[in-house]
């Protein structure tokens, strides 16, 4: 188990609450982003890539079930 930082670990709640509600919700990706704490989406675009590429994979994952 290797050890985070409090801001990565921070960080890692926030952007696997923004994935959940990528997954679940239809408000923009601002609104998703400000309602998991964060002011801009460059923490998400590090971990996941950009955020509508993200949304995309989602969707088409969806499709092809």
């Amino acid at each position: 188990m290797s050890r985070l930082a409090f801001t990565q670990y921070v960080n890692q709640i926030r952007i696997g609450h923004a994935c959940q509600l990528l997954d679940s919700e239809t408000s923009t990706m601002v609104d998703i982003c400000y309602a998991s704490g964060f002011h801009s989406n460059r923490c998400f675009r590090r971990a996941k890539g950009p955020p509508s590429a993200y949304l995309r994979a989602i969707q088409q994952a969806a499709e092809s079930r």
